[in-house]
């Protein structure tokens, strides 16, 4: 399955997730025990507003799926709804009496994307609005040390003084929200998103990361998925403001602090530097600070994006499963369509166990798409191809095949240069390239084969070795053996029969 087709698969899950019974909220998660029995389970739905708008209008984007007129109308009147109160940010409307309500941060990134979705993608004038009077809270409340004020909230008082412990830390709260500022500076033009960009990245730049790349175990990081978004915001405001230090910072960590959260094949733990249950949000996180750091000059990162696309990210999507009874309300809902197109979940296992839910298939969905766009960057110039994944547009086609080696086919449809990068992990000698089916030698700009005019409809094919290897990865006291092609997994050991990421090591190949 290439992107695409994994995109539009997840469009509609994320249709399916919008529950009648709470007015077409997003639901938290679906579910499935061992047995294959599977319930639905309701929760934060202020924080799935947000991701649900990012991710949906991403896919409308990338793929041209079409979100239906009532859905999108129903999502609407919530996101309306959460975000009216005096404070201008997207809480659990008080008429929604539910038991123990409390302020939680660590969804305002995710409040903001929502209205930078309506801004980018729907043109809509209250997202603008209401977007610059959640800055004017968020500036009242923050502080330069990473402290919030909580008291000038009037929903903390609505709340009677309860606030969300559980991610209140600085990487959890303000450091994620960074990349969410950016994005709203570049839709709106509004100082204020800078300005605080600028107060949040300077402090985490200070306490979060460190020069030599280590993760600052002083910091209170706790949670992977923000400790990642943390450095995505680092990424996005330096090369925003031109302010080199923040992308350098963040490409030492990439090489040095990731490989402490990540393991070869891709898993990694919900919680930063356990062991514990894994989630897929993260490795896409990864996947995109890999693009963007390749865009910044860093262009060994390109590798570490694909890799994460082949061995984690696809694998991770649910697209069969055996037949699913519904337990309670859901015994009558048809669970089996409602299932098929989630992303990896949060897993008891580290290479099966896969779950659909909702914030973190929203949260791939949005790596996905935005690597799919930078498939191929298109210049005035030139088309330079920088993922061996399927693409296709008005002006290039691109389709990658694996088999007993590797091929890749570009045909131009518009009469430009071509750039067609080479993996690093692929040896020299094995790359070979074709036009129109003759042999022709490569040559090389970096790590680049450039065909400087190729003619519309040439069909150039590079073909090159998937090294075959084996390695180990020790995961809770457990040993698992996984076996590569190329920078994709073809199987592991042990293998677990309960929506595994993989096929089972073969016997032949141990």
């Amino acid at each position: 399955m290439n992107i695409k087709q994994s995109l539009l698969l997840a469009g509609r899950n994320l249709l399916d997730c919008l529950s009648p019974d709470h007015g077409y909220l997003p639901n938290w998660r679906l579910r499935v025990n061992p047995d294959y029995t599977a319930q639905f389970s309701f929760s934060w739905p202020g924080h799935n507003i947000g991701r649900w708008w990012d991710a949906m209008l991403r896919i409308e984007r990338a793929t041209g799926f079409v979100i239906p007129a009532d859905l999108e109308g129903a999502m609407l009147r919530n996101t309306y709804a959460f975000f009216d109160n005096p404070d201008h940010l997207c809480f659990e409307p008080r008429s929604e009496a539910r038991p123990n309500r409390s302020v939680e941060l660590h969804s305002l990134r995710e409040g903001l994307m929502a209205l930078i979705a309506l801004i980018r993608w729907r043109g809509s004038a209250w997202a603008r609005e209401k977007g610059h009077r959640m800055l004017v809270t968020i500036a009242a409340i923050s502080g330069d040390n990473g402290t919030w004020e909580l008291e000038k909230l009037d929903y903390f008082h609505a709340c009677g003084g309860n606030k969300f412990y559980k991610f209140f830390d600085p990487c959890s709260s303000n450091g994620r929200l960074i990349e969410a500022l950016v994005w709203f500076y570049e839709a709106t033009g509004d100082g204020l998103a800078l300005e605080l960009a600028e107060r949040f990245a300077r402090y985490h730049y200070q306490y979060t990361t460190q020069e030599d790349g280590r993760i600052n175990l002083s910091s209170d990081a706790s949670h992977a998925h923000s400790y990642l978004g943390t450095l995505r915001g680092l990424v996005l405001y330096g090369a925003l403001t031109g302010q080199r230090h923040y992308v350098d910072r963040v490409a030492k960590t990439f090489h040095v602090g990731l490989p402490r959260i990540f393991r070869p094949s891709g898993f990694n733990a919900h919680d930063l530097l356990t062991e514990g249950f894994g989630e897929t949000s993260s490795p896409g996180d990864a996947a995109q600070l890999g693009l963007w750091l390749g865009l910044q000059g860093y262009g060994e990162c390109f590798d570490e994006a694909e890799r994460l696309v082949r061995c984690r990210l696809l694998p991770s999507q649910i697209v069969d499963s055996p037949p699913l009874r519904g337990l309670e309300s859901d015994a009558d809902v048809n669970l089996n369509a409602k299932i098929i197109g989630g992303y990896g979940g949060c897993h008891d296992e580290p290479h099966s166990g896969r779950m659909n839910v909702t914030d973190v298939t929203c949260a791939v969905a949005h790596s996905l798409a935005d690597i799919y766009e930078h498939i191929v960057r298109h210049s005035a110039l030139d088309m330079r191809v920088l993922f061996h994944l399927d693409y296709t547009d008005e002006r290039i086609d691109v389709r990658s095949e694996r088999g007993g080696e590797g091929q890749l086919t570009v045909v131009p449809k518009v009469d430009r240069a071509v750039w067609i990068r080479v993996p690093r992990w692929t040896p020299a000698a094995s790359v070979r390239l074709f036009i129109d089916g003759m042999p022709a030698e490569p040559q090389y700009a970096g790590d680049c084969i450039v065909i400087e005019k190729p003619g519309v409809g040439t069909i150039l094919r590079l073909s090159y070795a998937l090294p075959e290897r084996r390695t180990t990865e020790e995961i809770n006291g457990k040993t698992y053996t996984i076996a590569w092609k190329g920078d994709a997994i073809a199987g592991v050991s042990p293998h677990v029969d309960f929506y595994s990421f993989y096929p089972p090591l073969r016997e032949e190949n141990r």
